[in-house]
């Protein structure tokens, strides 16, 4: 790596000459240390490899997160709207159906049956599906503001350095 201006000790104005380091040399004649400063095509490459390496975990991170569609394309997880009343009112109402035909066709028991039975048949397994995508919603979301804080951590860090 060349530099494209020489190192001045700050104490004692000599002009350093690193071999191809960054970091902190010495000065030989008063022993001040110093930094090297490092080009900015470095510097470039620094960050384009640091984000490169936060981009690899992001993905291997969300993928296993991730929703597939019909056509086998893979989307971030949605936030569920799902409400258990209007599923409950569902159920609720093929259970009165049933109550009633079952009365209609002298099968008083079958009836109460499919009434109680409905609403818990129909709401709890969308229940259950509901809170697994919930629960992977805000997981992703987690991961997602700490992908963007670990980018942001190295775009200011490579900041401070410049």
């Amino acid at each position: 790596m060349k530099l494209m201006s020489p190192v001045i000790c700050g104490s004692c104005g000599a002009e350093l000459l690193p071999a191809a380091q960054t970091g902190t040399i010495v000065c030989e004649f008063c022993g001040t240390p110093a930094e090297v400063p490092t080009p900015p095509a470095d510097r470039a490459a620094g960050i384009q490899e640091d984000l490169k390496h936060v981009d690899e975990w992001w993905e291997r991170q969300r993928r296993p997160l991730m929703t597939q569609d019909r056509r086998g394309q893979l989307h971030p997880p949605e936030e569920q709207h799902v409400h258990h009343i209007v599923l409950m009112a569902v159920g609720g109402i093929l259970g009165l159906i049933s109550a009633v035909a079952g009365h209609s066709l002298d099968w008083d028991l079958a009836g109460i049956a499919g009434f109680f039975l409905f609403p818990i048949l129909i709401s709890l397994p969308a229940a259950l599906l509901h809170e697994r995508a919930e629960r992977r919603y805000k997981e992703y979301k987690k991961l997602e503001a700490e992908y963007e804080g670990r980018r942001s951590a190295i775009l200011e860090s490579h900041a401070r350095r410049a």
